[in-house]
């Protein structure tokens, strides 16, 4: 998937965030929606996955590859495959 062919950062992030929703903790939906309110994604992603790898819910393919395709676009997040590879339960590299 090319990147003019990924879904915006504000896509990605309300759609983590529908996925997961009723998992959230009062503490990160607020977490949540104050950084989706200033629009800074990344802390949204993290808190979502970190909400997957607790709850052991699974994630659509298709959000993967975009959350994989968000990774390889914003190198200064490399961090966060590390968070990616336990959300999907796999080794981090």
């Amino acid at each position: 998937m090319k990147a003019t062919e990924r879904p915006r950062e504000s896509t990605i992030a309300w759609d983590l965030i529908d996925h997961v929703r009723e998992h959230l903790t009062d503490e990160e939906r607020n977490t949540a929606f104050v950084a989706l309110g200033v629009d800074d994604y990344p802390p949204v992603f993290r808190c979502v996955l970190e909400v997957v790898v607790r709850e052991r819910i699974s994630l659509p393919e298709e959000m993967v590859g975009q959350l994989r395709g968000w990774l390889e676009d914003y190198d200064r997040h490399r961090d966060f495959g590390t968070i990616l590879a336990r959300a999907l339960g796999e080794p981090s590299s």
